[in-house]
């Protein structure tokens, strides 16, 4: 059954590759201005914030800004992601390296939010974007919002090792957040609800899930009365 979500994701993919081809020509001519002025015509388009605005302000603070109501669009979380990549190619060649970073942090973040919506199509592989921005953002440190949902998104795809040396990079960065010790503590607990297999697959075998967990109650007492 054709859906109306995928006819407008493919319209949202279409309406940003023809631009990204004009936004690819000026960037050669060192035109930045008119290839930012061209990417900003699509945000009216898509009914988006400002440019400037979405893509100066705080990872969570840009997806707060795209929510209308309790429903999420993930239409708008993709175009807006998109652009916000493109955009950041255009401050690196303005040697803009803060907005370049800030855009692609912001970027980054709602395309994880996308994922955990689902939305992943051959129009816009929303997994490859992810993998594509972890690494430009590398040598970076990421926020702790970003950094906590990079760590839901390594859960939810399997790469159980990964997500856990993030939840031990949010215990170094942030020793005082009340939320992230049951955090922590939800995470061990449903692994140790997956099959061995599936441990061993996402390279967590269950004793060191089992000792992760363990070590993790010691660092943080208040949970050393937790029922596993």
């Amino acid at each position: 059954m054709f859906e109306r979500k995928d006819y407008l994701i493919t319209m949202i993919s279409r309406m940003i590759e023809a631009i990204a081809s004009r936004v690819a020509k000026l960037r050669k001519e060192n035109k930045h201005e008119e290839a930012l002025e061209a990417l900003g015509e699509l945000y009216g388009k898509f009914y988006l914030p400002p440019a400037k605005v979405l893509g100066s302000v705080q990872e969570e603070d840009a997806f707060r800004m795209l929510r209308t109501g309790p429903a999420l669009n993930n239409e708008k979380l993709v175009a807006a992601a998109r652009l916000l990549r493109e955009e950041g190619e255009i401050y690196e060649d303005m040697g803009q390296e803060r907005e370049a970073y800030q855009r692609r942090a912001n970027a980054l973040y709602l395309y994880y939010h996308a994922a955990e919506q689902g939305a992943d199509t051959k129009d816009i592989p929303v997994h490859e974007e992810i993998t594509a921005l972890q690494n430009r953002l590398k040598a970076y440190r990421l926020s702790p919002a970003t950094h906590f949902k990079q760590m839901e998104y390594f859960a939810a795809r399997g790469r159980f090792d990964e997500a856990e040396n993030i939840l031990y990079e949010l215990g170094r960065e942030i020793s005082d957040d009340r939320q992230l010790p049951e955090w922590g503590l939800h995470f061990y607990e449903r692994l140790l609800h997956l099959s061995d297999r599936e441990l061993e697959d996402g390279g967590l075998p269950r004793s060191e899930v089992e000792l992760g967990l363990q070590e993790w109650k010691s660092a943080w007492p208040r949970l050393e009365q937790s029922v596993t």
